[in-house]
């Protein structure tokens, strides 16, 4: 009993203090050798590169900043989580960015004040339950407190749409937004707005949430926002301001048909005891295939079966 309290005791500080570290400094390596071949890079996704976030964002968002010339990014997360696994934590170490988490975790301050790049950089976490009544405060202080934004990450697994819907894009240069690819790649469809919305709640599979990426493909391009790619495992949506985008040296998307983006491979689904149930295809639309959506172009309540008739 002795030696399992002192191993419990002793993990977080092993981690924090040696692996971590060495993660780091792999990531940094990996980003270094990764500049070589960026000539080649067809698709977004071919900058994934995986450090502290869960599918190669730190990758691509350091490969944006480096197409925008933006050298010490003001970055404003909502839906950070405790900070240990998000889009902006390698680009805080990295390339010392500014970073506003936001996050309803109670884990998420300790977690921050804990790290090194807490006094090496500028962090800020926020212990807030993010709506889109709650956004514009939230982003008047990020903006205050950071000088501006330069990127938004948004992935609240739930409201998303509603909240993207309030963003002042006004000096944001990078946007990157979760979508649901069970939605499909041609309705403008989103989760009801809900602002106490759980996912874990809402249905046991977790396979119900968020928007369609042509949901926000039509939200952010009347804005001034074209997209640009999605990371390879086809979740997570990245937009750059549309006067900016021969800086970029990818070739262009095609956004009348958004099919390449939503082969969404993972099996993530959740059984009603919360175990893995590992649906594939058709199967995951059919565990949810009764529940609403709105269409947010015409805000006619659909189904989810709706979007692949």
């Amino acid at each position: 009993m002795i030696s399992k309290t002192i191993r419990r005791l002793l993990r977080p500080v092993l981690f924090r203090e040696y692996f971590e570290p060495l993660t780091f400094r792999i990531g940094e390596s990996a980003i270094a050798a990764q500049r070589a071949g960026r000539l080649s890079y067809e698709h977004l996704w071919d900058a994934e590169l995986r450090v502290y976030s869960q599918w190669g964002e730190d990758g691509i968002l350091n490969f944006l900043c480096d197409c925008l010339n933006i050298n010490k990014p003001k970055a404003l997360e909502l839906g950070a989580g405790n900070f240990s696994e998000c889009n902006t934590r390698f680009l805080a170490e990295y390339r010392h960015a500014s970073v506003v988490a936001v996050d309803a975790r109670d884990d998420l301050i300790p977690f921050v004040q804990g790290l090194p790049a807490f006094w090496r950089t500028s962090i800020w976490p926020l212990n807030e339950w993010i709506t889109p009544d709650s956004t514009p405060e939230i982003q008047r202080t990020a903006t205050e407190l950071m000088g501006g934004v330069d990127i938004v990450s948004l992935d609240i697994d739930g409201n998303d749409y509603w909240v993207g819907q309030v963003f002042d894009l006004a000096s944001v240069s990078i946007l990157v937004v979760e979508y649901n690819p069970l939605f499909g790649a041609a309705m403008s469809v989103s989760v009801p707005r809900d602002d106490h919305f759980d996912r874990t709640q809402a249905h046991s599979s977790l396979l119900y949430f968020g928007a369609s990426i042509r949901a926000w493909v039509d939200l952010f391009r009347p804005r001034g926002f074209t997209l640009v790619g999605t990371n390879r495992a086809g979740n997570n949506a990245f937009f750059c301001r549309t006067e900016q985008l021969n800086q970029i040296p990818l070739l262009p998307i095609d956004t009348s048909d958004l099919t390449p983006f939503v082969d969404w491979r993972v099996r993530e689904s959740r059984d009603s005891h919360g175990n893995l149930s590992f649906l594939a295809g058709a199967d995951r639309i059919q565990a949810i295939a009764d529940l609403p959506l709105i269409d947010v172009t015409t805000g006619k309540m659909i189904s989810v079966m709706d979007t692949i008739l």
